[in-house]
């Protein structure tokens, strides 16, 4: 059986089990009529999608309860009577059978009960009986409604039963028994929690595990208390959905008190806990926890250790050429008959052999250029004799990445990670799906054939659903790092979404400042370059910013190299004006650009005037997004305004905003741009993925601080380089 949360659309019998704290009002005397109607609308939604329901409902003592009371002051009855369960339960079950008949019966769809008791599960007669009134009553197209009878049962130890799982002591086991018997696809337990928590939510530390894997998450769960309404607590909840997933029913607990819970469970959204023994299916948060288990482990090889993985991974690249571009062009060819990709995403999906080329010439530079980023000893002191203290660098341990349509990201921050020895999750985009899977197989391949210390685990792991995102920011105690590689609103979505510090840049507004002073042969080509050379990448050139007292002639120059090239030009409000644009016939035709703040990605870019090198900084500053910024010019004095007062992560004089890359700058390769200011800045290589740790050493004896505290001793603090 296949449990993952995309199958749960395809169940044809489902078992919802609807408990005391979702129906009953909070006073718990009597029942919560819109809660009712809700959990009805939806049941009546999916069997309009061709399925059948069985309900196992609680209700019927809260009912009950209220009606004696009411039948207790009808008839003037003053002395104390102890209203007992089982009595609540007579009172009640004619009261929730007309409930549910009538709301039901507004859309249509009739009901029947269905009463039972422990021993009608110990006969194989009577569970014949009941299975074949259950089907019967489905085919009908009619919703049973099952529940104990409660006048006549006797709470029993839990034994097996004929039907090949245990006996029941309240709803939730009731439900599985049925979920069983009825040999359902699916059964939902509805309750007032949003699923299984590692201890009872609202505890400090609490956290929802999204998909429960028995074997292992068992011992993970706090059992603390029990629903303040119904008979069951979350362990029973737990026992009932293993014996249902014992018997071939998938399971999902979820918050029955949340709006369209039902409906979201079936079309497979990541809502409540999701029962499943298959490993691959748990969760991702076991991934993240081998990951983290292998990343300590990666974390004391020693550079040639990790340099020979960087080699395998190349030679693996190498030799896997032909199916990495076959998988390659089966997402290029989809996407491009979708045609919902721009021409700039479009472009980063597309692997080409000289792309490959390229990524395997970074990984062996990475390996072979790149000085190891671990143990470097950053400060050693002596604190005082015999006691010394040292600064050192360490792997931050577990990185998430989450980028778009960028299947060569894979190559890059995988080698990075071996390099600094972290361990990475990645969630690329679903439109590289193919190119993901197969460059996650071959470096994963490698890694476990280059070392025999990483054999059979798990150092890069990939994750593929987007719904893994939001479990994925949850994980602050497992993940140290996000960076978010894709649109300015997911980067923005990432960081409001996440207590885990997030690196990255949100956009890429590079600009190239042509100075009154500039060398026009090398403003043309550093121009055409910065933004032909790969228009879609985050440091090509999107606004040109040109000097006002520049000759209109070089001006013009710069057009005409920019439209032959095959740019589309946009006029900031300053040269769209008419006595500014009458100089230009080339931009007679151009439009306003949308805004100053314009991140094309492509063929495309922003022309603006400026009065002078103050005014070009105040623009960068007004409408850059801190990326990379050039100037071009002869003058070295506004060369070094430009590159000291410009507040960008790359700042360049007489070269090509497309120089802003890990690669080029010689840090092998890159996990991307930064333009934050912590905890690293610009293209961030091995060095950004490292944080440091404190290790003192008392070399002889032992060190306490209370003789320093009472001066008897001092300390040195002797610097050594």
């Amino acid at each position: 059986m296949e449990t993952t949360r995309a199958t749960l659309k395809n169940s044809k019998r489902i078992v919802i089990k609807i408990g005391s704290a979702i129906i009953a009002r909070e006073d718990q005397n009597g029942i919560s009529l819109s809660r009712i109607g809700s959990i009805v609308e939806q049941i009546f939604e999916i069997k309009q999608r061709g399925m059948q329901v069985i309900i196992v409902s609680s209700g019927a003592v809260a009912i009950g309860r209220h009606k004696l009371t009411e039948f207790k002051k009808m008839n003037g009855v003053s002395k104390q009577v102890d209203i007992d369960k089982r009595s609540c339960a007579a009172a009640g079950q004619s009261g929730l059978m007309s409930l549910y008949e009538t709301m039901f019966g507004y859309f249509g769809i009739g009901t029947s009960q269905v009463l039972v008791t422990g021993p009608d599960f110990k006969d194989n007669e009577r569970v014949s009986q009941l299975r074949n009134t259950l089907d019967v009553l489905l085919e009908c197209g009619a919703i049973p409604i099952v529940n104990e009878n409660d006048v006549v049962s006797v709470k029993q130890d839990m034994i097996d039963t004929a039907s090949g799982i245990r006996s029941f002591n309240d709803n939730d086991g009731l439900a599985a028994l049925i979920s069983s018997v009825a040999a359902a696809d699916l059964m939902i337990l509805l309750s007032d929690v949003d699923g299984v928590c590692t201890s009872p939510p609202g505890t400090q530390g609490s956290q929802l595990i999204q998909t429960f894997h028995p074997v292992t998450d068992m011992k993970r769960v706090n059992f603390e208390g029990r629903s303040k309404v119904g008979t069951g607590g979350m362990g029973s909840k737990i026992l009932a959905a293993i014996q249902a997933l014992d018997h071939g029913s998938k399971v999902v607990i979820a918050n029955g008190l949340r709006g369209h819970t039902i409906v979201n469970v079936i079309d497979g959204k990541r809502i409540g806990t999701l029962f499943s023994y298959k490993k691959d299916d748990a969760q991702v948060r076991d991934m993240a926890i081998e990951i983290r288990s292998s990343s300590r482990i990666l974390s004391t090889f020693n550079g040639d250790r990790r340099n020979k993985i960087l080699h395998r991974i190349a030679e693996g690249l190498d030799a896997n050429r032909e199916k990495i571009l076959e998988e390659n062009s089966k997402d290029v060819q989809r996407e491009r008959q979708l045609q919902k990709l721009s021409s700039s995403s479009l472009a980063r999906l597309i692997l080409t052999s000289e792309k490959l080329d390229s990524l395997i010439v970074g990984v062996r530079s990475v390996a072979d250029f790149q000085e190891d980023p671990m143990g470097k000893i950053l400060k050693n002191t002596e604190l005082a004799p015999n006691l010394n203290l040292k600064h050192v660098t360490v792997p931050l341990g577990v990185l998430l990445i989450i980028f778009e349509s960028r299947p060569d990201a894979i190559v890059q921050i995988a080698s990075l990670a071996i390099k600094s020895g972290n361990g990475v999750l990645l969630k690329g985009g679903s439109e590289a799906a193919n190119s993901n899977r197969i460059l996650h197989k071959v470096i994963s391949d490698a890694i476990s054939v280059a070392d025999e210390g990483m054999k059979d685990r798990t150092i890069i792991g990939l994750v593929e659903s987007r719904d893994d995102i939001s479990e994925l920011l949850a994980m602050d105690d497992l993940i140290d790092l996000v960076i978010p590689r894709g649109s300015g609103n997911f980067v923005r979505y990432v960081q409001q979404n996440t207590k885990i510090p997030v690196m990255g840049h949100s956009e890429g507004i590079c600009h190239v400042f042509v100075d009154v002073n500039a060398d026009m042969s090398k403003a043309c080509q550093v121009v055409v370059d910065s933004k032909v050379e790969y228009p879609a990448a985050c440091n090509a050139m999107e606004t040109l910013l040109v000097h006002k007292d520049l000759q209109v002639e070089k001006i013009r120059e710069l057009l005409k190299f920019l439209q032959n090239s095959g740019v589309t030009i946009f006029c900031g409000p300053k040269i769209f004006q008419d006595e500014n644009r009458r100089n230009f016939p080339e931009l007679s035709e151009s439009k306003l650009a949308p805004t100053l703040k314009m991140e094309y990605g492509d063929l495309r870019c922003t022309i603006e005037m400026v009065d002078s090198i103050d005014d070009a900084i105040a623009h960068v500053h007004a409408h850059g997004s801190g990326h990379t910024d050039a100037i071009v010019t002869e003058d070295l004095k506004n060369a070094n305004r430009w590159m000291t007062e410009v507040d960008s992560a790359c700042v360049f004089h007489n070269a090509s905003t497309r120089f802003a890359d890990g690669f080029r700058f010689g840090l092998g390769a890159e996990v991307g741009i930064s333009t934050g200011r912590i905890h690293a800045r610009g293209p961030v290589g091995v060095e950004g993925l490292m944080t440091s740790k404190w290790i003192l050493n008392s070399e002889l004896g032992i060190h306490t601080v209370a003789p320093y505290s009472k001066g008897e001793k001092e300390f040195t603090h002797v610097h050594h380089i």
